[in-house]
């Protein structure tokens, strides 16, 4: 696996996206030449973790290791899978929304109310 320019990464900038900080990898991003197996970033670069807001930090092995020849063609294929592959945990905070105002929460005092319309 040899190294080639990267102009996603090369400017310095982390990919964080959906509670997932992909900065613990960028080196990996940078060193892989495509087309690249599942199997050969395990045996070269399982250990570096990724850093998740909701949980504890994640590995490339634990995300990557059951893909075996599995290949990437692109930072961006390897890292949608990378996402398609992050346990349920590893979103961000639950029932969060940022579509509008969030379903009204049933109170006592709301109750009330309504039964006083009816």
């Amino acid at each position: 696996m040899g190294t080639r320019p990267n102009p996603v990464h090369a400017e310095g900038t982390h990919r964080g996206t959906e509670g997932v900080n992909f900065s613990g990898i960028e080196p990996v991003f940078e060193a892989l030449t495509y087309p690249v197996r599942a199997d050969e970033i395990v045996a070269e670069y399982g250990e570096p973790e990724l850093q998740r807001t909701n949980a504890d930090p994640i590995t490339l092995e634990t995300l990557l290791g059951r893909m075996g020849d599995a290949e990437f063609h692109s930072d961006d294929d390897l890292q949608t899978m990378i996402l398609v592959q992050m346990p349920e945990d590893t979103e961000g905070r639950e029932h969060y929304s940022d579509r509008g105002a969030s379903s009204p929460v049933a109170t006592e005092d709301a109750e009330d109310a309504n039964n006083e319309r009816s």
